[in-house]
């Protein structure tokens, strides 16, 4: 007689602040965007830098192998990108992202899969479709090495690019919430402040990693 194999337990629920109850993601990617989303309505600038920068990291910089993401972490990074993009009105971001994904969905995971549908209808609903050149896929290359940011730090270039384009795009004061928030000096000219916050997140990006 068979023995049953006992079933995992169900995960508990983690209390939020206001007192209610979700489940934990143990989804990486789904987890990753959840934080984002959930640190642009609380106006968490650390918290938007480091989730934009590693959705993009997983997304990569290019389709590098069209059969290379059988488990469709990519699609899925270039699609919620799409979406969060499209959330925030960065609309042009948005449609470049949801046509990567797109791209994608003919190499990635099961044919039956929804997620393989989302992109192409959230394009069609959002009426996206146009005559613009798409980039065309690149052969296969190495992927980036890591690179000397200062302070002995190392980053991948994606991630380098995707939080110094974040931290150009605040100003003066969300600059030094965002300080304020890693307890680091806030004092110093713009361009001091801005060096300090992006080795900081570096640093920060790297222990989570």
């Amino acid at each position: 007689m068979a023995v049953q194999s006992e079933e995992e337990p169900f995960p508990q629920p983690e209390e939020m602040q206001d007192g209610e109850y979700e489940l934990p993601e143990s989804r990486k990617v789904f987890r990753i965007t959840r934080d984002l989303f959930a640190a642009t309505t609380n106006r968490d600038f650390v918290g938007i830098l480091l989730g934009r920068a590693r959705l993009e990291q997983i997304s990569g910089d290019r389709i590098r192998n069209p059969h290379g993401d059988r488990k469709m972490w990519k699609l899925t990074a270039w699609f919620y990108l799409g979406l969060y993009h499209d959330a925030i009105g960065e609309e042009q971001e948005a449609k470049e992202c949801m046509k990567m994904a797109m791209r994608l969905c003919h190499s990635s995971g099961n044919a039956d899969d929804l997620l393989l549908a989302l992109p192409m209808l959230h394009m069609t609903v959002r009426d996206w479709f146009d005559d613009d050149d798409f980039e065309p896929i690149l052969e296969e290359q190495p992927d980036m090495a890591l690179i000397e940011v200062g302070l002995g730090l190392q980053a991948d270039a994606k991630v380098v690019e995707s939080i110094q384009k974040g931290i150009s795009k605040l100003n003066i004061r969300q600059i030094r919430s965002a300080l304020k928030t890693l307890g680091i000096s806030m004092t110093g000219t713009k361009d001091e402040v801005q060096k300090r916050l992006f080795l900081a997140l570096i640093e920060r990006f790297n222990e989570k990693d």
